[in-house]
């Protein structure tokens, strides 16, 4: 950018988006008035300043989103759920309950470890708890050994016609 103004990049965002052949878009702030989106001038009064607060406010979010999906972490305890361990690490927590077992265990958002799901109902979990999907099919090496017992019962209730 050859502008007399824009002497100076203070910070460049570079946005991917999954659509119609536009794989990114790069965004960069000069100063408090000028920015230039994938190389083109834009020029802004009093406009700039606030584009790279809210860029930066969003590019923010989608990083603390992404982690939370990636790497989430139990609301209770803290211990991560699905961590970056070796396979057979028997550490996963990945599982899905109905409804009403949350609603009783008044989650409102986040995650929950199998023991601190247990210690909000106040009772231990049961195969009946667990929805009949994928993510809670028995045989995953990674599950921990509480979870893994509690997807073969769930199995186990569905092969006898008790589950869901």
């Amino acid at each position: 950018m050859n502008d007399e103004y824009a002497t100076r990049e203070i910070r460049t965002w570079r946005i991917r988006a999954d659509c119609d052949g536009v794989p990114e878009i790069t965004v960069t702030l000069y100063n408090d008035t000028t920015t230039s989106v994938d190389g083109a001038d834009w020029l802004y009064t009093d406009d700039a300043r606030e584009l790279a607060d809210a860029l930066t406010q969003a590019a923010d979010e989608a990083d603390r989103l992404e982690n939370a999906i990636s790497h989430p972490r139990c609301a209770d305890c803290g211990v991560e759920l699905l961590p970056d361990t070796p396979p057979g690490s028997r550490d996963w927590q990945r599982y899905m309950v109905h409804n009403r077992v949350w609603a009783d265990a008044g989650r409102d958002d986040g995650w929950l470890c199998i023991p601190c799901l247990e210690t909000r109902l106040r009772r231990p979990l049961t195969g009946a708890d667990f929805l009949d999907l994928p993510i809670n099919e028995p045989g995953r090496d990674d599950d921990t050994n509480q979870l893994a017992y509690l997807k073969r019962d769930a199995a186990r209730r569905r092969e006898e016609g008790g589950g869901d």
